[in-house]
This record gives structure tokens, sequence and C-alpha cells, in this order.
């Protein structure tokens, strides 16, 4: 639910039935940039139904839910913010095709292998993440303990469908062997000119 509201909130005391100077956290919506909060002092104070009304009345229903279903609060605050202020549509339309299971494609992938697990949009993100938090660590690791020299290159290109990438890569010698391994593979803002590049 926090993907729809900007990353930092802030506490606000207000006046209210229960007494005066209580503590609200709020959080700004991204679409309308209205202050939302919850109050810091009751039993329910973690609960974002107040959040979640706002949101589906800025951004939809469909949205919200669909949104709910993916339970990846990074993703979601990235297709916010993509999104912009677009209708409604084209936000659901955006967590769809990121967070619910494509039935086409499971009928394709499991023709011949009826049995084949494809795991859900989310779990290969979580996966993903952790697997690279881990590595990273287990390099650093390793090229501490090395006594060679490091070779740093990078290649960059445009796909297909016209997004500009660019891949960092690591090579050294060990015992005798060459290695090589990718550091990092981004995006690019803009096309990969020895200008941009620099």
């Amino acid at each position: 639910m926090y993907g729809f509201y900007h990353k930092d909130s802030k506490i606000k005391y207000k006046d209210t039935e229960r007494g005066k100077h209580i503590p609200h956290e709020m959080f700004k919506c991204c679409m309308c940039e209205t202050w939302v909060g919850r109050n810091m002092t009751t039993q329910d104070k973690s609960s974002t139904s107040g959040l979640r009304l706002h949101a589906e009345g800025c951004y939809g229903v469909e949205a919200v839910r669909a949104a709910r279903e993916g339970n990846d609060l990074d993703a979601t605050r990235d297709l916010v913010k993509k999104a912009g202020k677009q209708k409604q549509g084209v936000l659901t339309g955006l967590f769809k095709r990121l967070f619910v299971a494509d039935r086409a494609f499971h009928k394709l992938m499991k023709t011949g292998r009826p049995s084949t697990y494809i795991p859900h949009p989310t779990t290969v993100s979580r996966d993903t993440k952790t697997l690279f938090a881990k590595t990273r660590r287990r390099l650093a690791k390793k090229f501490k303990a090395l006594r060679c020299r490091f070779h740093i290159a990078l290649d960059a290109w445009t796909s297909p469908n016209h997004k500009a990438f660019v891949a960092y890569t690591v090579h050294w010698e060990e015992n005798g062997e060459r290695m090589s391994t990718v550091l990092d593979f981004r995006e690019l803002g803009e096309s990969h000119t020895g200008e941009a590049l620099a």
C-alpha cells in the first residue's frame, strides 16, 4: 500500500476528539500530493485502511487490488513513478502485467511438460535480489583475498526495442586460468554515446 505514497513520511500533531496534540503519521500521495494520516495512539496504528481508501480514490480499486496481490513495495513504487498522473486504467494494466500470472504464458511454457513449475513474478524478483546480495558479498570476500591485477571492462548496446544497456565486467587470472564475471548491468537513460558514457 505504501507504494502509492512518497517514500518519506512525517509526524504531525493534531487536535482530535481523543485529545489535543495527538501524533499522526502522515503519507503524501503520489497522485494528488495530499497528506493522508493515521493516528499513532490507537490499537490499529499500523492499519493501512485509510491509505488504501485514499489510493483507491486516486488510482482506482483495480489498480490497488493488483498492487496488493503483487506484494512488492519497490516494484509498486517504480510503476507509480513511471505512470505519473495517467488515468487509472494505465496503471492497472502495468500492475497486472508485472504481478498477475499470465495464463497464456503458462500454457505455452507447459506445452509438452505440464508438470513444469513456473514461479510467480514476485518470487523471481525476490530470489534475484537475494542471489545478487549473496553473490556480491562472496565476490567482495574473494577479491580481497586474491593477489593479482583486476581488469575492468564495459560493453554498451541498444536492444531491438530501442533501449540502451551497459554491462560492467571484471577479468583476472587465478591458478593459471583466466576468470571473469559480471559486476553490474544497467539500463541507460539515453543512447550510449561516448559523451553519455563519460
